[in-house]
């Protein structure tokens, strides 16, 4: 079902200039070579020029929070007779910006795939956002193959000049409101039409207790796996499986119970409209990630009964470890008609509350909790060495 809106403006741009941002950078230092400025402030010269150097309205870009600069200073264009810069001849789609993190690549890398359609013939371009990120993987044109964009993809590193630059607004970002716009929408859609029925015995949940212990996890996941796979739930660890799978299985799954990460990210491009879908957050609750799931389509019940955050000094939450309550997300998955299980899992509010009491003015090592912990828990604790106790824990 489409929502009727107006297709986006589209206008070419003749001997546009990519500035990948990242030339004159330090590999190393992770700054400017000479120049004292953190590294975030450097990429901020990251985008589309016009031949004269100015800025285009319809290139700007929003990316973790550090390009942005529609209306930058302008960029002084480099000159053909001195310097050896590059020139990709014929018709390009500026696709906007990539990094590595797969969430990003999903929710801000994807939202001018919609120009392909006028243009299917142009490569599609898109800036590095990362030093060291000089290619593009695998699964990122698996990705945009799933969307139905057979283009060829090409990412830029350094300063390139296009002979005619196709540009268009960026309909779908987590960093723009809304995240996704109904034209985005219309064109999954027509791309995407919801044909497949539901697998009436297929439930999944999508676990993260597969990625190494660096990556961000919750405690005691593989009690509530077990806990599920004796409701007949089937435990999928995306990373294991292509984006064809995945988009596969998540378009036929009745319910779909979500470890918070990424992977609930391409669920919601390939989403069942009937689908029962929650998310147990490991993090405190982002606006992002919210208006994300209240945009694009199906809206999961976020599960936030957090207690307390291990990370390791430096790091954000990107990688932290969450204690959860578990018996409270169990109890809330009954009641939203996920399992009709009666019993209970995971230690009680009363243990839960004496560990947390340990930790006062303790350093590592954390306090051995007063409930046992399985070997995979023990293992990710012993990466982090600081813990943050959430406001109001277990009130």
């Amino acid at each position: 079902m489409t929502t009727g809106e107006a297709p986006p403006s589209i206008r070419i741009v003749q001997n546009a200039v990519l500035v990948a941002g990242l030339d004159g950078l330090d590999a190393s230092s992770g700054q400017a070579v000479g120049d004292p400025v953190p590294l975030r402030e450097p990429l901020r010269r990251i985008g589309v020029r016009t031949a004269d150097g100015t800025p285009d309205p319809l290139a700007s870009v929003r990316y973790r929070n550090r390009f942005v600069r529609a209306h930058a200073a302008p960029f002084a264009p480099p000159d053909a007779s001195t310097e050896d810069t590059p020139t990709l001849a014929g018709l390009s789609i500026f696709g906007g910006v990539i990094g590595p993190q797969f969430g990003h690549q999903v929710t801000q890398s994807l939202g001018r795939l919609w120009l392909a359609d006028q243009f299917p013939t142009a490569r599609i371009v898109f800036l590095a956002a990362n030093l060291g990120f000089d290619r593009l993987p695998g699964y990122v044109t698996d990705l945009v193959r799933a969307l139905g964009v057979a283009n060829r993809l090409e990412l830029i590193t350094s300063t390139t000049t296009c002979e005619a630059l196709a540009l268009g607004p960026d309909i779908c970002n987590l960093e723009r409101r809304p995240s996704v716009q109904p034209q985005f929408l219309d064109w999954r859609a027509r791309h995407d039409p919801v044909s497949d029925r539901l697998d009436a015995d297929l439930d999944l949940y999508v676990s993260r207790s597969g990625l190494g212990l660096a990556n961000g996890q919750f405690l005691q996941e593989i009690a509530l796996e077990h806990a599920l796979a004796a409701q007949g739930y089937q435990v999928f660890h995306p990373q294991d499986a292509t984006i064809a799978v995945q988009a596969a299985t998540y378009r036929r799954a009745r319910r779909v119970i979500f470890a918070d990460g990424s992977a609930a990210h391409l669920w919601s491009l390939f989403a069942h409209p009937k689908a029962k879908v929650a998310i147990v957050l490991r993090r405190p609750p982002d606006r992002h990630f919210a208006a994300w799931f209240r945009a694009i389509g199906p809206k999961p019940a976020m599960l936030d009964h957090g207690i307390a955050d291990f990370t390791r000094r430096g790091e954000g939450n990107q990688r932290s470890v969450g204690l959860v309550d578990l018996r409270a997300v169990w109890d809330r998955l009954r009641d939203l008609g996920f399992h009709d299980d009666p019993a209970q899992i995971g230690p009680s509010k009363a243990d839960l509350r004496d560990w947390l009491a340990a930790f006062s003015g303790r350093k590592t090592p954390f306090p051995r909790p007063p409930f046992a912990l399985d070997d995979r828990s023990r293992a990710l604790l012993g990466l982090r060495n600081r813990i943050t106790i959430r406001p109001r824990a277990l009130t």
